[in-house]
């Protein structure tokens, strides 16, 4: 979390979000999703984890929970 907070610091003192990035080994869109969560949220926005893009679970979060409950208590 202390590229989060650092990302944010060096923008708001001025940085470049591609510089920031470079400077972090991060991509610019991090940073800049960064900034956008603090500046929305405060800490609070900043800590904020949002699920990454792409196709999505072919099962819900409940049949999720039931397949894990299945496999430790077949495999003790």
């Amino acid at each position: 979390h202390r590229h989060r907070v650092m990302a944010v610091r060096l923008v708001m003192e001025g940085q470049k979000g591609v510089s920031v990035a470079r400077f972090l080994g991060l991509h610019r869109d991090r940073v800049s999703t960064y900034v956008k969560n603090f500046t929305t949220g405060g800490m609070e926005g900043l800590w904020e984890q949002t699920p990454p893009p792409g196709k999505r679970p072919y099962l819900t979060e409940e049949e999720q929970q039931e397949l894990k409950r299945m496999i430790v208590e077949a495999c003790p």
